[in-house]
């Protein structure tokens, strides 16, 4: 649910929707460093989920300066979404080795930049499928097995599985959004 910010962050600064704003200031984006200049959010604009729930907490920006620009404002909401999927991810792979990958589907999955922001702040490896509307191929995968065209899912899956591109965390990039991360949850509540 984080990526509804990005949009609404779009939508409001004039941009279009997501892929045209990407595209547009997709220079000036990839200029920003890790951080946004000083420039954070907290993304959840219909409430938080996970790892608590509460419906009435809403979206906030802070650290706005007249030298932030648009592009400083999307940075910031994709930063902050990529830090809400990591409360996540640390919650439920706890146990898991760090090593361990997670698969991104929907729309980071659409771009590589989003794609390796996301293995930097988890810390962790990103597989990304070439098929980003993963529910709609599940649901696919699941209607030729109830329609007796598959015998199971296992074997419906094995005949139709995409090609995997594989993000590693970079170190450098890693390091500075664990320490962002951590000040970003301190500062959010």
């Amino acid at each position: 649910m984080t990526g509804g910010a990005l949009a609404h962050w779009a939508r409001l600064l004039g941009l279009g929707d997501p892929a045209t704003a990407l595209n547009r200031m997709g220079r000036e984006l990839g200029a920003i460093p890790p951080g946004s200049d000083g420039l954070s959010m907290s993304p959840l604009l219909t409430g938080s989920r996970f790892p608590g729930w509460n419906q009435e907490e809403r979206g906030k920006l802070w650290g706005l300066g007249e030298h932030h620009s648009a592009a400083h404002v999307l940075r910031a909401a994709q930063e902050a979404a990529s830090y809400v999927v990591r409360q996540a991810v640390d919650i439920l792979m706890a146990d898991d080795p760090p090593d361990m990958p997670v698969v991104l589907a929907g729309g980071p999955s659409r771009s590589a930049e989003l794609a390796q922001l996301r293995a930097d702040v988890l810390g962790r490896p990103v597989h990304v499928s070439s098929e980003a509307d993963a529910s709609l191929r599940g649901a696919a995968l699941l209607a030729l097995v109830a329609a007796g065209l598959e015998p199971s899912l296992p074997t419906a899956q094995a005949r139709s599985e995409p090609p995997l591109r594989r993000f590693t965390p970079q170190a450098p990039a890693a390091a500075c959004h664990d320490r962002l991360y951590r000040l970003w949850l301190q500062t959010r509540n």
